[in-house]
């Protein structure tokens, strides 16, 4: 099928890749195209800012996480009917894992056949930028399924001086590589997305988002040259799917009586996979969002919980504040209900979070719900992250011991048991083992009753049976007896 599409790359993390891709969503999606948006790699905050700008979910494309077939599988399938497909690269465009292009954006772009939008940084450069372009041009690592590499469709300069500046650039780089030269921002054009440790603020706190985007949107049509850019997506060859995954909602068992699954979202807890929640919706599941922030307490003949990750070290004080929701959370889970919670969902279950509050210089402790009778802490440096396989070490509601799926673990915080004796899984005994590509291992993981919490995150269409077993779980609890 035909699926007109570009992948934005980046010469480097911070080259503008971000922005530039919110810029041309939002254009492009003002002017009436449907944009289809998708985000290469793990990452959650960038999809929820492709949201605001296209207007459509934006999906993740993570070669880790995902089987080569069901990524290019999921992508036809949300690209289909649209007018075009927009994917956000990650880091450096042959970026990947160690000194391999394995699960970069070169990767990915390969996978899907997909022309390759180059942005460079070209701040104090004027014909080194030609040589720059011409050597990620040339070297292709990794090829897709048909044997082609990757192919730089055009390239756009961000950081310029001004049109002078983009002149010469233009000039030099499409005489001495063949690739055209699609657009530019000028230095401190791009008005800068705020920070902080887990990677931009997410989309669901930024106050005039829709202002930002607007704005955007305008100095893209100043600078870019959309009709080319629209010209280079439509030359993508036609894609099809490796195999036939099915669509949501098509094979849910109708045999067995649907679950309702409980999934926390609100400001402080955002990180899902859309594509998570609506498989769990093809197996048999009704959701029920609620919100730890909000809500007194938790939905009413719920089966299961799903706890995801997001900042609640942000709103710990919030989070603490809201008693009622906490009791009414530990209390159904020590009555049985099933939950299984992802990195700031697990920080949640604890008994206590230390974290310094937004605006204050010291940590203060702050209660959390309790059912683990251990607490977190947020550290200064980034823990033992990176993907990995992660292997049950006990039976549990997503699977057996010994079965292993793929996953991604990136976290500023740590568990310990209450007043000290810091371990990597807070002195409990660990039920996962997390193993990285080059031999890095390490244990963690919590369960008690009929919960488990994990830091790393993953993506149920890398491991199906674990989606299936957290399904099973919940249907087969005995909690729907317990709660009658």
């Amino acid at each position: 099928m035909e699926y007109p599409r570009l992948v934005i790359a980046g010469t480097h993390s911070g080259s503008g890749k971000t922005t530039l891709s919110l810029a041309l969503m939002a254009l492009l999606a003002r002017q009436g195209h449907d944009v289809r948006p998708f985000k290469v790699g793990p990452d959650y905050i960038d999809p929820a800012f492709h949201q605001a700008a296209a207007g459509r979910v934006s999906r993740n494309l993570d070669a880790w996480l995902l089987p080569e077939e069901t990524l290019r599988d999921l992508f036809c399938r949300h690209a289909a009917g649209g007018d075009i497909a927009l994917v956000e690269g990650v880091m450096g465009l042959y970026d990947g894992l160690g000194a391999s292009a394995r699960c970069s954006t070169a990767h990915t772009a390969a996978l899907l056949e997909a022309p390759v939008l180059l942005v460079i940084d070209a701040g104090g450069s004027a014909l080194s930028a030609a040589a720059l372009v011409s050597g990620f041009a040339s070297f292709s690592p990794h090829a897709g399924p048909d044997g082609a590499g990757v192919r730089l469709a055009g390239v756009i300069c961000n950081r310029v001086s001004g049109p002078a500046h983009y002149a010469l650039l233009k000039q030099g780089i499409e005489e001495h590589t063949g690739i055209p030269c699609l657009g530019w921002f000028a230095k401190n054009g791009l008005p800068a997305l705020p920070h902080r440790h887990l990677g931009l603020v997410p989309a669901q706190e930024r106050e005039g988002l829709q202002e930002y985007l607007a704005r955007l949107a305008d100095l893209a049509q100043e600078s870019l040259d959309l009709p080319g850019l629209l010209a280079a997506a439509k030359q993508a060859p036609p894609l099809r799917a490796l195999t036939v995954t099915p669509e949501p909602r098509h094979v849910a068992t109708l045999r067995q009586p649907r679950v309702r699954i409980g999934v926390a979202r609100d400001t402080a807890f955002s990180f899902y996979y859309q594509d998570n929640l609506e498989m769990l919706e093809t197996l048999g599941a009704d959701l029920f969002f609620f919100s730890p922030l909000r809500d007194r307490q938790i939905p009413s003949n719920l089966d299961g919980l799903y706890l995801g990750g997001g900042f609640p070290e942000v709103f710990a004080e919030a989070l603490e504040a809201n008693a009622s929701f906490r009791y009414s959370l530990k209390n159904a889970l020590e009555r049985g209900l099933p939950a299984f919670a992802e990195c700031g969902g697990m920080l949640y279950l604890c008994a206590a979070l230390h974290s310094t509050p937004p605006g204050a210089s010291e940590p203060r402790c702050f209660a959390m719900s309790g059912f683990f009778p251990l607490e977190a802490e947020m550290t200064a440096r980034l823990q033992p992250f990176g993907y990995a396989t992660a292997t049950l070490l006990e039976d549990c509601l997503l699977g057996r011991a010994g079965d292993a799926f793929p996953a991604h673990e990136f976290h500023y915080s740590r568990l310990r048991e209450s007043g000290g004796g810091t371990t990597e899984h807070g002195g409990s005994s660990p039920c996962i083992r997390m193993d990285k590509p080059g031999g890095r291992s390490w244990l963690g993981g919590l369960r008690r009753k009929n919960v488990l919490a994990i830091y790393p995150h993953m993506h149920f269409h890398g491991c199906p049976r674990a989606a299936r077993s957290f399904i099973e779980a919940c249907r087969n609890s005995g909690w729907r007896e317990e709660r009658t």
